[in-house]
């Protein structure tokens, strides 16, 4: 037997396992811890619902730990209101340290990542293990999302596998999957990465 066939082989044996719920993948986020999500952290784009912390070294009167309000703002002592949403965890820390010169010589400003509610996809239908889950910083296909519901149930039609998915304008799209066919290559690997609010 061609060593590819081997190779091909053990990766749909994997495959089977993880949506039969026999491997599972670790959640990579923590709640309510610092240690959230090291990994991409400063890139993470955050949005409303999300819940940050922020401290100035020096100045613990400043430490602030809020969620993002639904229209994408936080308060800050000195500063007042600032919009969080939409910038990620680096920019939103080059801006307050910036703005905090004008009270503070060389201030140190680090920004933790406590709860990423904006970030969520959900599993329905014949899964052991409904529910609503987090995205992450990381990219996350349609097999780990199911393998993270716990796989399929004997009654599942993999065949018929739909992810829901709203555009900026609230238009809802369907992509339709037959897990088997993908397991052979048919189904663009873009289409089963899920963005947040994905519906599968």
């Amino acid at each position: 037997m061609a060593v590819s066939e081997q190779i091909l082989k053990i990766k749909f044996l994997m495959i089977v396992l993880v949506l039969a719920g026999w491997i599972t993948f670790p959640v990579t986020l923590v709640a309510g811890s610092d240690e959230v999500v090291r990994e991409g952290k400063s890139s993470y784009v955050i949005g409303s619902s999300d819940e940050i912390k922020i401290a100035v070294l020096g100045y613990s009167e400043l430490l602030t730990q809020t969620i993002i309000s639904p229209d994408g703002y936080i308060s800050f002592p000195f500063l007042g209101r600032v919009q969080a949403a939409g910038q990620s965890i680096q920019e939103l820390t080059r801006f307050i340290q910036k703005s905090l010169e004008s009270y503070i010589y060389d201030p140190e400003v680090t920004i933790s990542l406590l709860q990423m509610h904006s970030r969520r996809f959900s599993v329905l239908g014949e899964v052991k293990n409904p529910g609503i889950f987090p995205l992450g910083v990381t990219d996350l296909t349609v097999y780990e999302a199911i393998a993270q519901a716990e796989g399929f149930l004997p009654t599942a039609y993999p065949q018929e596998v739909r992810v829901l998915r709203a555009d900026g304008s609230g238009q809802q799209s369907v992509i339709n999957l037959d897990m088997d066919k993908t397991v052979t290559g048919f189904i663009e690997a873009s289409k089963l990465v899920l963005k947040p609010g994905d519906v599968v």
